[in-house]
């Protein structure tokens, strides 16, 4: 591996968090090479089960093969989520530093302070990532207010839990070739089509890397309006001084799949028999990024 100085850039609902790091770049043949890797580098899910345990900055661009190899209850499983869980974790560390921003924000509205035009550009910039109309001086503290019902993270546990679901622990195609994981829809004939059909039923989203693929799996949970349950109830957790609940948010997501409840008690399912709640309160570690390339 070979250390590089590298600002780190990540683009989630439109704003750029950039911040110095080392990064370091590695090559995995396949998953069992994967596993090898976060293993060597002491990356294992016992330890998480301890309040603010440190996760290691792994960026695994796309998923190796060979997972569909893997010994499902001891590889596969431990193995997908130490790929999935940083992704997510640095995802919602960019939507964090976008929400300090606007808390801030509404402070200094509060205090009778007025915004520059390059608060302005920001604050429009963020209304049109998360679906929401441009706001001007006169609507500006319920712009804020209206962000700060989508600018917020999505607990680990649930999006482990439908990444889990969606993608079959990582052996779909879907998430091989496409890097997609979580089941989004694509319109019109835009991304990749199910095998088998002359005219697709469907067609789900591909994405560049992994990360692309979490990022856009949040920004829909924030912003699209078949979630608006989701986003309440977590402003109500919020409210009550309490870490979003996975569990408990994932009984909202009933318009995710045609199966409705059947779907939300499989995700409650799956965060309780595989322990998932315990990645709620995890934390990226503050040393190098990792950034992992795997052979297709």
């Amino acid at each position: 591996m070979v250390l590089l100085p590298l600002a780190l850039a990540a683009l989630v609902g439109g704003a750029i968090a950039v911040r110095p790091l080392q990064v370091a770049s590695a090559h995995v043949a396949d998953a069992y090479a994967l596993t090898t890797l976060m293993d060597g580098i002491d990356y294992r899910i016992a330890p998480l089960g301890q309040p603010e345990s440190r996760v290691p900055r792994l960026v695994l661009q796309r998923l190796p093969d060979g997972m569909a190899a893997l010994d499902v209850e001891r590889d596969r499983k431990r193995t997908f989520l130490r790929a999935l869980l940083p992704l997510i974790l640095s995802v919602n560390e960019a939507i964090l530093k976008d929400r300090e921003d606007l808390i801030a924000l509404r402070d200094a509205l509060d205090g009778g302070e007025t915004l520059d035009d390059d608060g302005m550009d920001r604050l429009r910039r963020l209304a049109q990532a998360y679906r929401l109309a441009a706001p001007t001086e006169a609507t500006l503290r319920e712009a804020v207010e209206a962000l700060l019902l989508r600018v917020d993270i999505v607990p680990p546990s649930l999006a482990l839990a439908q990444g889990a679901v969606e993608s079959g622990w990582g052996t779909s195609r879907f998430a091989l070739e496409g890097n997609a994981l979580f089941g989004q829809s694509a319109w019109g004939e835009d991304g990749m089509a199910p095998l088998g059909h002359q005219e697709p039923p469907f067609h789900v989203a591909s994405f560049p890397s992994l990360r692309d693929c979490v990022a856009a799996y949040a920004a829909n949970l924030n912003s699209h309006t078949a979630y608006t349950g989701f986003r309440t109830l977590r402003a109500q957790q919020r409210e009550a001084g309490q870490q979003p609940d996975g569990r408990a948010l994932a009984a909202t997501l009933l318009a995710y799949a045609e199966t409705g409840a059947v779907y939300t008690g499989t995700l409650r399912s799956v965060i309780d028999s595989n322990g998932l709640a315990m990645f709620d309160h995890v934390l990226l570690d503050e040393g190098r990024t990792l950034i992992v390339m795997a052979s297709r």
